[in-house]
């Protein structure tokens, strides 16, 4: 082989190793900031791999979306045992409530657990609530707990895309 024809060679596959990982950036970022917190998502500067990497987005994803219902009949078959996590009862959100909450953070007065475990929630999403809610309260000039604010939270989760109440997928 000619060097003329050696350094084209080279040329092109480094040409082609250049375009492969530039393709590849965009995929690298979305795996990246799948992993980031809510917080993390716009800091700068751009943090490649997350200081402080989280499953929440893949918790809230799976724990939201009605898997089960959307198996097909054909596929479905193939598997011996298949979970269904019903939702919790009032007793149970109340429960949930008290122990996700924290319990040093301070609270208006009449704090009402029980008119917070009234919504049927998961427990992903009384999770959730939560963290959003206390994203919210540490924003604040003087940090507190109120009941609107995390009503105003669970009905922003209640009416989100993926908040199990709408059927999706095949059914016959």
């Amino acid at each position: 082989m000619t060097t003329k024809k050696r350094v084209g060679t080279v040329f092109f596959y480094g040409v082609a190793i250049l375009l492969a990982v530039i393709a590849l950036i965009p995929f690298l970022w979305m795996i990246s900031t799948s992993f980031k917190s809510r917080g993390a998502l716009m800091s700068i500067p751009i943090e490649w791999i997350p200081e402080n990497p989280t499953w929440d987005a893949y918790i809230k994803v799976f724990s939201k979306f009605p898997f089960a219902k959307t198996i097909d009949t054909a596929f479905s078959r193939r598997f011996n045992y298949k979970i269904e996590f019903k939702k919790p009862n009032l007793e149970e959100r109340l429960l949930l409530w008290e122990k996700l909450l924290p319990k040093n953070a301070p609270y208006e007065k009449n704090f009402n657990l029980k008119s917070l475990a009234d919504f049927p929630l998961t427990g992903g999403q009384i999770s959730l609530i939560i963290k959003n809610s206390a994203f919210l309260v540490a924003a604040q000039k003087s940090p507190l707990f109120t009941i609107q604010i995390f009503i105003d939270e669970i009905k922003r989760e209640l009416n989100s895309n993926f908040d199990g109440q709408r059927e999706m997928g095949f059914h016959i």
